[in-house]
């Protein structure tokens, strides 16, 4: 980013005010971008973002909580209940969330997710798992998520080894039983 500086007697030119433009976060939208300047930042007021030019395209730095519906593989939710949101903080991808299996909820073979918004990332993060089977047993469960393919984060429970949660992994699912998970991944 270009740095301005000034001196006794200098003339507000427009290209020194084209400087100082570039040194703040300037207020636009989606539609009313400014040129990409490398490390120009805009919020734009219509998304609520904050977005940072890196010399080769607008990445989203900052978003507010946004509700999505986890798109599934290996699972389907049929009349279970689902509360999932998602942000953007600091160039990560925040994502948290609570699925409630219903009595049509079904399990089919090792479950994981597309990451919402189309993100995709090469990195992994930090990402924390918990597994309840509410039935008579009680048992929580701890795992952890792995992005894989840069766009789906994969479930694993963490205790006595790690193992795609499945059909009957870490126990066999019923109506009721919950995953809960918070994560956040560098996107970059």
């Amino acid at each position: 980013m270009p740095e301005t500086t000034w001196v006794d007697g200098d003339v507000a030119t427009v290209a020194k005010l084209n400087q100082i433009e570039d040194q703040i976060i300037v207020t636009c939208t989606a539609g009313t971008r400014p040129t990409g300047v490398e490390g120009r930042r805009i919020f734009e007021t219509d998304t609520n973002r904050e977005l940072l030019y890196d010399g080769a395209a607008w990445v989203i730095m900052w978003s507010p909580w946004t509700a999505f519906t986890p798109s599934w593989t290996g699972f389907s939710i049929g009349d279970g209940t689902e509360v999932w949101k998602y942000r953007y903080a600091g160039g990560s991808l925040e994502i948290d969330g609570v699925t409630t299996m219903g009595s049509t909820s079904s399990v089919t073979s090792s479950m994981r997710f597309a990451l919402p918004n189309g993100a995709t990332t090469t990195a992994q993060g930090i990402c924390a798992l918990r597994l309840e089977d509410t039935g008579t047993t009680s048992n929580s469960v701890p795992g952890h998520g792995r992005v894989s393919g840069g766009t789906s984060l994969f479930l694993y429970r963490s205790e006595a080894g790690v193992a795609n949660v499945g059909v009957s992994i870490p126990f066999t699912w019923a109506a009721t039983d919950v995953i809960r998970l918070t994560a956040s991944i560098p996107i970059y």
